[in-house]
């Protein structure tokens, strides 16, 4: 159809132009990367402009890569429906010698497992507790979270949003994507029914099962 040919259309076009952007600002992105540095408020505007053009929920992030010196990840944020979107950036990706070009978050390299999250809210999920819950009929997972009680006065949508971090942290995007079907988070006084496991063993579990 016209209309949606029109779209597509508009999407390489807009695909081509990240690209176009990227390849301006490399040199300098591998620079401050190679330096563990901070990227100019310049640079991040001009690539965060050029990835909203393609969709406006999409996200991206650089940092050592696996197969490669370096990634770049176009995310689709969590959301199934722009999976197809983020492969198609990543399958029209120039051939860099330094760059892999994914379509979703990769797993964190030695990050400490805590983070400022914002709200004046520190999260250090070493303090968690966790239960990996196997749907064998479905080859989904449900996971457990025991937090912090002061950290019960978030709402649900904000604790699944840290929640899904954590987990894309240790596993990658895609694999929580395609594999974890419900997130539930628990008070201390969980820890007192069942003993859950620390985040060293639960990590384990994660790569071994989910991944």
């Amino acid at each position: 159809m016209p209309g949606q040919q029109e779209e597509r259309n508009k999407e390489v076009a807009n695909i081509e132009q990240l690209f176009l952007v990227f390849e301006c600002h490399r040199r300098e992105i591998e620079c401050v990367l190679s330096k563990d540095g901070m990227l100019r408020e310049a640079v991040l505007e001009s690539l965060n402009k050029a990835v909203k053009a393609i969709h406006p929920k999409l996200v991206w992030e650089i940092g050592p890569g696996r197969s490669k010196e370096f990634f770049l990840a176009i995310s689709p944020s969590g959301n199934n429906s722009l999976l197809s979107t983020t492969e198609r950036v990543a399958d029209s990706a120039p051939q860099w010698e330094s760059w892999e070009v994914l379509s979703a978050k990769p797993p964190k390299a030695d990050w400490g497992f805590k983070v400022d999250w914002g709200y004046g809210c520190s999260v250090d999920f070493r303090e968690w507790r966790y239960g990996l819950l196997a749907l064998e009929e479905y080859n989904l997972f449900d996971v457990e979270f025991i937090i912090p009680n002061e950290l019960k006065v978030l709402d649900k949508a904000e604790l699944n949003r840290i929640g899904f971090f954590l987990l894309s942290s240790i596993v990658g995007e895609i694999n929580v994507m395609r594999k974890i079907d419900s997130l539930f988070f628990l008070g201390e006084e969980s820890l007192l029914a069942y003993e859950p496991k620390k985040l060293e063993d639960f990590v384990d579990l994660a790569i071994r099962w989910i991944v």
